[in-house]
């Protein structure tokens, strides 16, 4: 077929064009060779997207206090952790949110947390890290495109619950309005980390994916009770997630309340180890739910040998739905 010979003639191309990062990052990780140019599987998807989709939402998205004002919006009943101050140094902060229990935080990136107890906390030491994180262009090395377009800003937020005690993460993936799998995770970015997937009926799914020991955490125990809220978590991702063909939405329980918290375009970067074989594995899930027929890049006229591309692509992905 004229439109696969053509399309494997991009895959060279392309392949060549992201070297050494497709052999010596996404190979070692992943373990496959990706077919770029015609992304069939769920990490070839996620490389594809990285590479060709410039969904102007996903700057949104990659944008924490944007991803806030996205959420009030789009999901008004849906409560948001209450940002206290932004700005471009503490310095400039008021002197009473250092009586208060907060988090630190800087809009661009993931990992960008400082716990500050609201009685002795260390200013030089918080000062020299949210500097940082402001010289820090997050996502670069892994193509990850759309951190570079949102304007740094450090912010305070209120804390939810205690700092490690009591907090749910409900994470959800969505493909456009259809949430297909969820995970929960207790004591996130902390030692105790520990999770496990759930179906979006709250049941327990595949618990041998739920630890990851190469990350440092381990699974959730089998009889872990589902937040309250779960459903209602399922309910807001579905909203959300209309009109967008693949995303993780992820929110934040203190047993009492629900919280929006981010909106991952790149879930782990991409960087996760493949299932293979007949095993039926979280990335097999959702890549049997994410069209990338629906995304921006195949439904926006492109320049150049782009749009070409495009409409390759789309003709090929209409043949392998047939």
């Amino acid at each position: 077929m004229l439109i696969r010979h053509t399309l494997k003639l991009f895959n060279k191309r392309i392949c060549a064009a992201h070297e050494p990062y497709i052999s010596s990052v996404f190979r070692p990780i992943v373990g496959y060779a990706p077919n770029v140019a015609l992304p069939l599987r769920y990490h070839e998807k996620l490389l594809w997207r990285k590479l060709f989709d410039r969904n102007p939402l996903f700057v949104t998205f990659s944008d924490k206090l944007a991803t806030k004002e996205y959420m009030r919006q789009r999901a008004p009943g849906l409560k948001v952790p209450e940002t206290l101050w932004n700005g471009q140094s503490i310095a400039d902060a008021p002197d009473s949110l250092f009586r208060e229990k907060v988090f630190f935080k800087c809009n661009h990136g993931c990992a960008f947390n400082y716990y500050w107890d609201g009685t002795k906390g260390n200013f030089d030491e918080a000062q020299m890290l949210t500097k940082r994180w402001l010289r820090t262009l997050h996502g670069a090395d892994a193509y990850e495109w759309a951190y570079s377009g949102v304007a740094p800003t450090i912010y305070a937020e209120r804390l939810i619950g205690t700092r490690d005690e009591g907090v749910i993460d409900i994470n959800i993936r969505c493909a456009d309005g259809e949430p297909i799998v969820a995970s929960l995770i207790r004591h996130n970015k902390s030692p105790r980390k520990q999770a496990g997937y759930y179906d979006i009926e709250g049941r327990r799914l595949f618990p041998s994916q739920g630890p990851n020991p190469a990350a440092g955490f381990g699974e959730l125990p089998a009889d872990f009770p589902v937040p309250g809220v779960f459903h209602q978590a399922v309910g807001h991702a579905r909203e959300l997630s209309r009109g967008v063909d693949y995303a993780r939405f992820d929110f934040m329980t203190d047993a009492r309340e629900l919280f929006g918290g981010e909106i991952t375009v790149y879930p782990a970067s991409g960087h996760s180890k493949a299932t293979t074989g007949e095993e039926f594995g979280i990335d097999k899930l959702v890549n049997e739910h994410w069209d990338i027929g629906k995304s921006w890049f195949i439904n926006t006229p492109q320049h150049g040998w782009k749009n070409f591309y495009r409409f390759l692509l789309r003709s090929a992905l209409r043949h392998c739905r047939a």
